[in-house]
């Protein structure tokens, strides 16, 4: 999930979850940065907005049947989702007077 979410551009990492049946190295867990976002002056509307584009990712993301590291994600998907991520990114910048 999250090297999914990463190659549509959001930014998360796994966290170990109390009595995970994966254990550590297989996290079940995720950690959103939501200080971040809103240090960009995110609110609710826009934190509903990430949350979409993770369900719409993760719903899309096939595991591959040999392991749990690998996994399929459609290009049309992933493109879909930085497009968005991008959207969000653009309305809030990290420097608002910089161009990048």
């Amino acid at each position: 999930a999250e090297t999914a979410l990463r190659e549509a551009a959001i930014t998360l990492n796994r966290n170990v979850i109390p009595f995970d049946p994966n254990g550590a190295w297989y996290t079940s867990g995720l950690r959103l940065g939501t200080p971040a976002v809103t240090t960009l002056g995110m609110g609710a509307e826009e934190m509903r907005e990430v949350a979409s584009i993770v369900a719409g990712v993760l719903q899309a993301t096939e595991a591959d049947s040999d392991s749990k590291a690998r996994y399929r994600l459609q290009e049309a998907v992933r493109d879909q989702a930085r497009a968005r991520a991008r959207d969000l990114l653009d309305r809030h910048p990290l420097y608002p007077g910089i161009a990048l």
